[in-house]
């Protein structure tokens, strides 16, 4: 009895260093991945910003693309002339965040799998102020992805 167990000690002293290693490695990969995506998200802005500003329907318009760690952001101004401020950011946000989520969790599946953060914010054309920010993460996906 005492030589199996005397034989069991090296195994669990392997074992131990073994999951310490495993976790090392696990979390420089956790590490490079997110260095990974800061360059893909800076990458991403970049390329969209050449494009702009470009007219999504009769009221918005992207102006800019911008980002922050993994972070990609959307700049979009509003312009909806019979409509105050106030009025288009409580009406936007409610109205818009189900469908942004939505078509984010669709379009964006390999970002947003990645945790890479989407954001959508939108400004008055006529004060510059922030009327509304919408943000979209994996955790926004998960019913809408399920098989």
């Amino acid at each position: 009895m005492k030589k199996r167990f005397l034989l069991l000690i090296p195994f669990a002293l392997f074992a131990t260093e073994f999951v310490k290693e495993n976790e090392k490695l696990k979390n420089d990969l956790l590490a490079n991945m997110k260095k990974q995506n800061k360059t893909i998200v800076k990458m991403a802005a970049e390329d969209i910003s050449k494009h702009l500003p470009q007219k999504v329907d009769k009221f918005t318009t992207l102006i800019k693309a911008d980002y922050k760690d993994t972070n990609l952001i959307y700049i979009y101004s509003l312009n909806i002339p019979k409509k105050s401020d106030k009025e288009i950011a409580k009406e936007g946000k409610n109205k818009m965040t189900p469908r942004i989520k939505e078509n984010s969790c669709r379009s964006a599946k390999r970002f947003l799998k990645s945790d890479i953060t989407l954001t959508y914010r939108y400004i008055s054309k006529k004060s510059k102020k922030l009327l509304y920010s919408i943000d979209v993460n994996k955790k926004d996906c998960k019913d809408i992805w399920k098989p």
